[in-house]
């Protein structure tokens, strides 16, 4: 089942608090994200943020603009949302601007060796 929800925008935030925040620098992820990757992104229910979460997706699609720009991610969740509604393996569509941090499938793989 695909799931619609409230996106926080994790570059807006690096702006915002530099010395507190990081996100993914855009043309990086354009250049990197791959099916198979985890993001995290920021979802929320309601129309503000106030009970938002941040669960793993696992890419299964990227979208590009006609200049070669990522617009649209889609991917399916990694956990279950525990404020928000949804469960583990829904479907999920966002923008890049939304993703707060990026694992590769190699990084994953080596995290997991090493634990």
């Amino acid at each position: 089942m695909q799931q619609t929800y409230r996106y926080a925008d994790a570059q807006r935030m690096a702006i915002k608090h530099p010395e507190t925040f990081e996100a993914p620098d855009l043309n990086e992820l354009r250049l990197n994200l791959e099916h198979g990757d985890l993001v995290k992104v920021c979802i929320s229910d309601a129309l503000s943020l106030p009970n938002a979460e941040r669960p793993w997706v696992v890419v299964t699609e990227r979208y590009y603009d006609r200049c070669g720009n990522l617009a649209l991610i889609r991917g399916t969740l990694a956990n279950d949302p525990i404020m928000c509604s949804g469960e583990f393996g829904d479907e999920v569509e966002f923008r890049p601007e939304h993703v707060y941090c990026h694992m590769t499938e190699e990084a994953m793989a080596e995290k997991s060796a090493a634990e």
